[in-house]
């Protein structure tokens, strides 16, 4: 049955580049940055890590993939995994070393985490699957904690952090069976909504002129939202983007 996702091809191919990265050489290899900054920190590679893995993962279960079921895909993955499982510590990849990292180190690699356990967690093997769970109900609720319950700022100043911890905390009620997660979900893309231009943009901080990057942050996570949730609300804001 041919497939009528756009998206497949993209996919397979980016399995097969995957698949390529050795695995002594995958920790130095996986980075999108400049050399300089990872040797600064290089803490940075581990929301690569995780994305790689989450690609593998969503690849592995869909069925009109070529690499759907294939050990070679599933081989790779895991160690993409193992490597994320063994950096969070205390719920963290970033260490906040004085002079270095950054806090969305721990977001971005704690959301692709989630969507390759939630793809695959059940297949992994009892030592894993407890490792992942252990793992990400800590940094879930670093998350919760610092992004929420003590945040900075006020909710809706930054639409598109708000955005993504609308989709980290939907993705962790349904790992880890948190209802307060899915409360919390609703409540950020609440903020989302108050936040949109009459013209469809968003804005980027604190009320300013939206930014294209950021938008396009916003419109992946209200669309995966929607994909979770089908609820009406979350598509009504989509249409008018």
């Amino acid at each position: 049955m041919k497939s009528l996702n756009p998206y497949l091809a993209r996919l397979d191919e980016s399995v097969r580049t995957i698949l390529k990265l050795q695995p002594g050489a995958i920790r130095r290899d996986v980075s999108a940055f400049d050399p300089r900054f990872v040797r600064a920190d290089n803490d940075w590679r581990y929301p690569e890590i995780a994305g790689l893995g989450a690609i593998l993962a969503r690849a592995w279960v869909y069925p009109l993939s070529e690499a759907c079921r294939q050990p070679a895909v599933w081989k790779q993955m895991e160690r993409l995994l193992d490597i994320v499982l063994r950096r969070g510590v205390r719920g963290k990849w970033w260490r906040e070393k004085p002079g270095t990292g950054d806090p969305n180190i721990n977001r971005f690699t704690l959301l692709p985490l989630l969507e390759m356990f939630l793809g695959v967690g059940a297949h992994l093997d009892p030592r894993r699957r407890a490792r992942c769970l252990e793992v990400i109900a800590a940094a879930a609720e670093v998350q919760a904690e610092e992004y929420h319950r003590h945040r900075r700022r006020k909710a809706g100043e930054y639409p598109n952090m708000d955005a993504f911890f609308m989709l980290i905390m939907e993705l962790a009620a349904r790992a880890l069976d948190r209802a307060d997660y899915h409360r919390l979900a609703w409540e950020y893309f609440g903020y989302l909504q108050s936040c949109l231009f009459p013209d469809g943009g968003f804005a980027y901080y604190k009320g300013t002129n939206e930014c294209e990057i950021y938008h396009q942050i916003n419109v992946l996570a209200l669309t995966r939202y929607w994909e979770l949730t089908r609820y009406a609300p979350v598509l009504e804001l989509l249409r008018r983007t």
